[in-house]
């Protein structure tokens, strides 16, 4: 928010409860693509994944900002909101 860029880790939750994390820098008024191609073929440089390359993610993530719990959704959909 504002004209810093900002850290933002997405913390993904499979059914069975085990976690995953995706963290990137977001730069000021600019977006950027969580899990997709990135859980595909593994982290670009810049992403940092602690979820395996391949990993389905069907179920629930939250999202930290500045490491504070920011929002919490889940579709049921692999890595989208």
């Amino acid at each position: 928010m504002g004209a810093a860029s900002t850290d933002v880790t997405l913390t993904y939750v499979k059914t069975d409860g085990t976690t995953c994390t995706e963290t990137q820098t977001v730069p000021s008024k600019q977006s950027k693509t969580f899990a997709g191609n990135n859980l595909i073929t593994g982290a670009p440089a810049g992403v940092t994944l602690t979820c395996p390359v391949g990993a389905r993610l069907i179920g629930a993530a939250y999202v930290r900002y500045k490491y504070r719990q920011y929002a919490s959704c889940g579709n049921g959909q692999p890595g989208s909101w």
